[in-house]
């Protein structure tokens, strides 16, 4: 598991359709959400809460 701060030693991780490639982010800061279930209520209002965080996000200096 990451930590905050932790830089990811990967190129590439597995997504639930396909891969998604880390290289084009070499140097940037990331959030990269992860949620244990698909179509549950759980996921559901963790991911609208994820998203209202966006903004406070880019205001970090994450990459968009």
């Amino acid at each position: 598991m990451l930590t905050v701060d932790e830089i990811a030693r990967v190129d590439e991780m597995l997504e639930d359709t396909d891969h998604l490639s880390l290289a084009p982010h070499h140097g940037k800061k990331m959030v990269i959400f992860f949620f244990p279930r698909a179509d549950t209520s759980g996921c559901t209002r963790e991911s609208l809460l994820f998203s209202n965080l966006i903004r406070d996000f880019a205001d970090s200096g994450v990459a968009n």
